[in-house]
């Protein structure tokens, strides 16, 4: 398995990587913030595991946690992977780790470009960025060894898990996907916007006001918001998510999981996404 880390005050990071010294940004975020919030979540795991930053291009290294069972006569299970979803990373699957590594392996990993793997720019259609996402997933697969496995994936992740089980069937055993993310096919027609009750909607037909939020829509997103809105940013997150409190708090501790991801997704956005608006995926 090819696993290069660097480690910097007894975290780790990935090959190259260099401490922030900047004394102020907007944002009040670094890879030192993601790493520090990370290590809190990782410490609630009850199995035995191991981290590593899986290098999978020269440019390119994907975050990953492997749980080894807590019972041994279960490694011969088949092992699951976990793909998280649009705006996680591998800690929000803390939870569903410590039950699944009580009978099996478990395999989790940042998705290129989110949570603290390498932000790639990825060039081409919406069918390019999905094939180049599925390529990553494959070279990991590779380098970390494995050969058949549950997959699950969650939201985006179930995007992703389908795509990638399309493409390599003969790899994984069970297809599990929790609350996926889906799209319709692009319309030859660039003057429809949309769909409803399977009829075409053209732009003349929609109101200004939905024109502009059309607009704006393809032009920004929440992180985008985020962003702008610099050190008031952790605060708006606890609003915007009041839920993720009372899921984690009780196992990771107050407030760590709102530090987890605003700094995973407070890095400089240099990734491709997929955003489920009106049948088109944009760049970030």
């Amino acid at each position: 398995m090819n696993m290069a880390t660097a480690s910097n005050n007894g975290l780790e990071f990935p090959p190259g990587f260099k401490p922030d010294s900047r004394w102020f940004r907007w944002c009040p975020t670094s890879p030192e913030h993601i790493a520090e919030a990370e290590a809190k979540i990782f410490n609630c795991i009850e199995s035995q595991y191991t981290t590593s930053f899986v290098t999978i291009s020269d440019n390119c290294h994907i975050r990953t946690l492997i749980v080894e069972p807590s019972n041994p006569s279960c490694l011969s299970n088949v092992p699951v992977v976990l793909v998280h979803g649009f705006l996680g990373g591998i800690g929000l699957f803390i939870k569903n780790i410590n039950a699944l590594s009580q009978t099996r392996k478990v395999f989790v990993f940042d998705l290129m470009g989110f949570g603290r793997s390498s932000r790639v720019t990825v060039q081409g259609s919406a069918m390019d960025i999905e094939e180049a996402y599925v390529a990553s997933m494959e070279k990991w697969r590779e380098k970390v060894g494995l050969e058949n496995f549950v997959l699950l994936g969650h939201s985006l992740g179930g995007f992703m898990s389908t795509a990638y089980a399309l493409r390599h069937p003969s790899k994984v055993r069970h297809l599990v996907l929790v609350d996926p993310w889906g799209y319709g096919v692009k319309p030859d027609d660039d003057r429809v916007v949309w769909t409803r009750n399977g009829e075409n909607v053209y732009a003349n037909d929609v109101s200004m006001r939905h024109r502009m939020i059309l607009y704006f829509g393809m032009k920004i997103n929440a992180l985008t918001v985020l962003r702008a809105i610099g050190p008031l940013g952790p605060m708006a997150l606890r609003k915007w998510r009041p839920d993720l409190e009372h899921h984690f708090a009780d196992l990771v501790g107050s407030g760590v999981m709102y530090d987890y991801l605003y700094h995973c997704n407070m890095q400089e956005p240099r990734y491709h996404g997929f955003i489920a608006c009106f049948y088109f995926s944009k760049f970030l």
